[in-house]
């Protein structure tokens, strides 16, 4: 008799855990269908649409940016080596001039020293 409650028991868990399993996948079910419904309201709202536009639009301008970049650092580049050039020249421009002081200075101080002036 005792097998018999234990069997009754048993069928009636079974059934408990049967009634409980299809609960679980009806709710799971309603939440799979809300969250469908929630990202496709989401992805076509005006305020995602907006948002997707405004980041597209941002992506053009970093695209933009980048660029200009680019081409600063050349011209940053490029005018460091022109003023590397200039100051390379004026230093030998300068050592020049230096060279012709002490030409005129000689011939000066000669005729100083013969008394001529």
């Amino acid at each position: 008799m005792n097998d018999g409650l234990d069997i009754s028991r048993q069928q009636s868990l079974i059934n408990k855990l049967e009634r409980d399993l299809k609960d679980e996948k009806k709710r799971r079910q309603e939440v799979e269908g809300e969250n469908t419904i929630i990202k496709g309201i989401g992805n076509s709202s005006p305020e995602m649409k907006k948002l997707q536009a405004e980041n597209q639009e941002l992506k053009i301008r970093i695209k933009q940016l980048n660029e200009v970049d680019q081409e600063h650092k050349k011209l940053v580049g490029d005018a460091y080596k022109d003023n590397k050039l200039l100051a390379d020249d004026v230093a030998k421009k300068n050592n020049e001039i230096e060279q012709l002081k002490k030409q005129l200075n000689n011939p000066l101080n000669k005729m100083r020293e013969v008394g001529i002036l």
